[in-house]
């Protein structure tokens, strides 16, 4: 008797037609939305380290940065501080030094930020640069990839 119930069941279950009409239009719905995000938000590409803040007249940021990295941090816009924005008023770039312990060659990026109120204390920062569309990052990173 139970193996009876079991094959009505399962037959049942097999004549049934699967109702999917919804599941396509929420799924091209979805990509609509990400796809229109993608076009109208911009996004930084962030780096978090560690960096040496010293106060007099103004506050300046020391960030000791390896040399493929100069030119994209050379250019950030603002930095996250104990999850505060504070924007960079100017930036001045080092000559080439060389690490004796590692022998990695560095530059130490020096900016001037605007605020005047942080103490003279190693901090871990997040600098934010290199600004474009969401869908323009997506690309370079199929691009990049190949």
């Amino acid at each position: 008797m139970y193996e009876d119930l079991v094959y009505v069941n399962s037959s049942y279950l097999i004549s049934l037609k699967p109702k999917r009409y919804i599941l396509p239009i929420i799924t091209l719905g979805l990509m609509l939305i990400l796809l229109i995000v993608g076009f109208y938000y911009k996004t930084y590409d962030t780096k978090v380290t560690t960096g040496y803040i010293t106060c007099e007249e103004n506050c300046y940021l020391d960030i000791k940065v390896t040399l493929d990295l100069v030119s994209k941090l050379s250019n950030a816009e603002f930095i996250e501080l104990d999850n505060k924005k504070i924007n960079v008023l100017n930036r001045e770039i080092s000559e080439i030094l060389v690490d004796k312990n590692s022998n990695i060659n560095y530059q130490i990026i020096k900016y001037e930020l605007d605020t005047k109120e942080l103490e003279s204390l190693f901090y871990e920062v997040k600098l934010y640069y290199d600004k474009d569309l969401i869908i323009q990052k997506i690309i370079n990173i199929f691009l990049e990839s190949d």
